[in-house]
C-alpha cells in the first residue's frame, strides 16, 4: 500500500475534570495467581474499552525497546499489548471483571466474554439493558462476588432510583436500592462474601448508603450504620476489601472512611488525608493497605488498622521531567484514578491520562512486584513527525 502500516498502539484512558476515573486492576481469572501472565489494568477511552498488559520483566513486548522509535532523553518507546472492546454505541464511564469468570461488564449497559484476549468477544447488551437508573449516564458499577448480579449507580433524573442491582444475564431487579440526594449516585461496592451488602455514595449529598439482602433493601435506623461521615459534597469512590472485612470511603472533603465491613458501624475517620478532592481508593490484596490519589498531584499509601499514611508519591514532579513545580498543581496532573494490578503493583492515572506505574519502597513491608521499580514510569506518548509513539519516562 502507498501509506503501510507502521505502528498500532493501545490509547490512554479518557479522563473528565472533576469526575474520577475508574480503574481495574483485578484481572479476575484472566490472570489471577499466574506469574507467567503479565499484570492487566482495564480502563475507557471514549466508546472503547482497553484491557492493557503492564509488564514489569521487561520480557515481552510492552516494555521492548524500538530501534526506530526512541523517545527524548532515552525514554524507551514501548509497544503496547492488549485487547479493545469496541461493542459500546456510547462513551463508557467504568468497566470491571468478573472475579469469578471471564465476564466484564462496562457502562453504559453492556456485558461481554472474554476467553482469551486474542478473540472478539460477544456482547449481551439486551440482558443488561436494564441496568441503567434511567437514560442518563452512570458513574460506577461492581460485580458481587458469585458473578450473578450487578449493582450500577449514576445519574436518576427523570427516574426515582439512582442505583440498581440486578441479575446480569436476565436483566431482573433485585431489590430496590435507596435513592441519593438529586438521585445522583457516584459510586457503588459489592461485598465480595456473605452476609450480602451493597454501598452506594452520592455525588451531592455527602452520604453513604448501605444495603442488605437479597432482595436488597437499605438499611435505616438501626443506630449502628454511619451514613454521614464525610463533610460536604461527593463520596467519589467505595470499595470493600479483599476479606469484605472493611470498607472504605473517599470524597470531596478530602478524608478517608473506614467503615466495618459488615455491620457497616464507622471504624474510623482520617481527615485531611489530601489537601483537596480525593478522586479514587483501591485496597491491595492483602486488605490493609488502601491506595488514594486527588487533585492535590499526590499518591497516598494508608495503613487501615494504623490509620496513618505510610508513603507518598509526588506524581507530578515526575510529569514535569526536571522542570520547576511551581504553587499550583498543573491541570493535566490531577489524579482521578489508581488501583493495585497484579503483585500489588500501585498505579494512577491523572487528567492528562498518563498512567503513573509507582515504586514500593521495602521500607513500607507490602510486598510487592513494585519494590524492583527505581522510580515512577510513566506511560504517555511522545509525537515524532506525523507518529506518536508511546514511551516511559
Amino acid at each position: 500500500p502507498t501509506h503501510p502500516l507502521t505502528y498500532q498502539s493501545l490509547p490512554l484512558p479518557t479522563a473528565s475534570r472533576g469526575e474520577p476515573l475508574f480503574l481495574d486492576g483485578d484481572g479476575g481469572r484472566l490472570n489471577d495467581n499466574d506469574a507467567s501472565k503479565a499484570p492487566l489494568v482495564m480502563y475507557a477511552w471514549g466508546k472503547l474499552i482497553v484491557v492493557r498488559e503492564i509488564n514489569l520483566s521487561g520480557n515481552n513486548s510492552t516494555f521492548s525497546t524500538s530501534s526506530t522509535n526512541t523517545g527524548p532523553s532515552g525514554a524507551l518507546s514501548t509497544s503496547a499489548s492488549g485487547f479493545i472492546y469496541r461493542g459500546h454505541s456510547a462513551p463508557v464511564t467504568a468497566a470491571k471483571f468478573d472475579p469469578r469468570e471471564h465476564k466484564i461488564h462496562g457502562l453504559r449497559r453492556r456485558s461481554w466474554q472474554t476467553p482469551h484476549l486474542g478473540v472478539q468477544s460477544r456482547g449481551t447488551s439486551s440482558r443488561t439493558r436494564g441496568a441503567s437508573p434511567s437514560g442518563y449516564p452512570n458513574r460506577d458499577n461492581s460485580w458481587d462476588f458469585e458473578g450473578k448480579r450487578i449493582v450500577v449507580v449514576g445519574d436518576g433524573m427523570q427516574s426515582p432510583e439512582s442505583a440498581k442491582v440486578i441479575q446480569w444475564d436476565t436483566g431482573v431487579k433485585c431489590g430496590d436500592l435507596g435513592a441519593h440526594s438529586r438521585k445522583k449516585g457516584s459510586s457503588c461496592a459489592f461485598k465480595p462474601n456473605r452476609p450480602m451488602r451493597i454501598a452506594t455514595g452520592g455525588s451531592e449529598d455527602a452520604s453513604v448508603f448501605f444495603h442488605k439482602g437479597p432482595p436488597f433493601q437499605r438499611i435505616v435506623g438501626d443506630g449502628v450504620v454511619s451514613e454521614k461521615c464525610h463533610e460536604r459534597g461527593a463520596v467519589h469512590s467505595l470499595r470493600y476489601n479483599k476479606d469484605g472485612s472493611m470498607l472504605a470511603s473517599v470524597g470531596t472533603d478530602g478524608s478517608v472512611c473506614f467503615y466495618e465491613g459488615k455491620g457497616m458501624g464507622l471504624i474510623q475517620r482520617l481527615e485531611k488525608v489530601h489537601q483537596s478532592s480525593i478522586f479514587a481508593c483501591a485496597w491491595n490484596r492483602g486488605g490493609r493497605h488502601l491506595l488514594t490519589c486527588g487533585a492535590d498531584g499526590f499518591v497516598r499509601l494508608l495503613d487501615a488498622k494504623s490509620g496513618t499514611v505510610v508513603h507518598e508519591w509526588d506524581v507530578v514532579t515526575s510529569q514535569l521531567l526536571g522542570q520547576e513545580k511551581g504553587e499550583k498543581v498543573p491541570l493535566g496532573a490531577m489524579l482521578l484514578g489508581c488501583t493495585f494490578i497484579e503483585g500489588d503493583v500501585p498505579v494512577a492515572v491523572g487528567f492528562n491520562g498518563q498512567i503513573a506505574l509507582l515504586p514500593m519502597p521495602s521500607s513500607v513491608g507490602l510486598e510487592s512486584a513494585a519494590n524492583a521499580l527505581d522510580k515512577t514510569w510513566i506511560i504517555t506518548y511522545w509525537a515524532s513527525g506525523a507518529h506518536a509513539y508511546p514511551y516511559f519516562f
